[in-house]
């Protein structure tokens, strides 16, 4: 799955963004996450962001965090989701938000089975974020990682092509 939204995140699924992708340890603390942290613990170390209960931190990097999180709607509806949001320090430079703004619109204009959607983007009290997709599979930075060290070329060179696209958009 790919999208162009995890180039800054550490020990998170890769960049250009594989998009948040969980699997084995990471769909595990997700999964665990949802279960202990559901309804019946709603005030257990989580946090309300907008309309979205955050579960815990998946990754952090050098300009955005990653948090699995719940969407809250009417009825008792509840979907699981990802949460990308700038940090702090960042949020108030008008050149990183313009970049941010333009990543959601170029993510929100890719449709394919392999790129992970996003559903929300927006400003909640000066934070802005991302909701999207979450997806079960590896990390892109662990395929990549394994296929280097076998001796495999993991992503064919248009890959890379639309990776720099993507980037100049």
């Amino acid at each position: 799955m790919l999208c162009p939204c995890q180039a800054d995140l550490t020990d998170a699924p890769s960049t250009t963004g594989a998009a948040m992708i969980a699997s084995g340890p990471r769909r595990d603390r997700m999964n665990q996450l949802v279960a202990t942290r559901g309804p019946q613990a709603q005030g257990r170390q989580t946090q309300m962001f907008g309309r979205y209960r955050l579960l815990g931190r998946l990754a952090i990097g050098g300009m955005a965090e990653v948090w699995a999180a719940q969407l809250l709607a009417a009825g008792g509806f509840r979907k699981p989701m990802v949460i990308k949001r700038i940090l702090p320090n960042l949020a108030s430079d008008p050149g990183f938000v313009h970049d941010f703004i333009n990543e959601a619109k170029v993510m929100a204009s890719l449709s394919h089975g392999n790129i992970a959607q996003v559903f929300d983007f927006g400003e909640i009290s000066g934070a802005w974020f991302l909701a999207m997709e979450l997806v079960d599979g590896p990390a892109l930075s662990k395929v990549l990682k394994r296929a280097r060290a076998e001796g495999i070329p993991a992503l064919p060179p248009d890959f890379w092509k639309f990776d720099y696209q993507l980037q100049r958009s």
